[in-house]
């Protein structure tokens, strides 16, 4: 299913990096996987399917990462995506603004370094 998906989207124009199979389920359509620098692809990317998820993450990078559901059906028809650059982005109902994502991950307080294990005797 993911070779079918790049090959499709690689012929509405994007660029497609590779492809893999994911390391765990995703029950939904399709979830979308992006950073700070990616925001813009990854809104343009979920115009092209129906229900997507989309996850910012922690990453400097513009890529984004297209995990295919179990639910996924297949791209929506490309007359059926409308997207304007005259118009603004607007995320989904209840969407953070990336400032608050941006502050809440440079706050967050950083994980506990575990203990060095004692060394083993004998």
């Amino acid at each position: 299913m993911a070779g079918q998906t790049a090959t499709d989207l690689a012929t509405r124009g994007f660029v497609v990096a590779g492809t893999g199979n994911a390391t765990t389920k995703l029950d939904g359509t399709v979830r979308l996987s992006f950073g700070v620098n990616g925001i813009a692809a990854a809104y343009t990317l979920a115009a092209q399917f129906t229900d997507p998820i989309l996850t910012f993450v922690a990453r400097e990078d513009a890529a984004v990462d297209v995990t295919v559901g179990s639910a996924f059906q297949g791209l929506v028809a490309a007359d059926a995506v409308t997207l304007d650059p005259t118009v603004a982005l607007t995320g989904p109902e209840g969407c953070k603004p990336v400032e608050e994502l941006l502050a809440e991950a440079t706050t967050a307080p950083a994980a506990a370094e575990t203990p060095a294990a004692p060394p083993a005797e004998g």
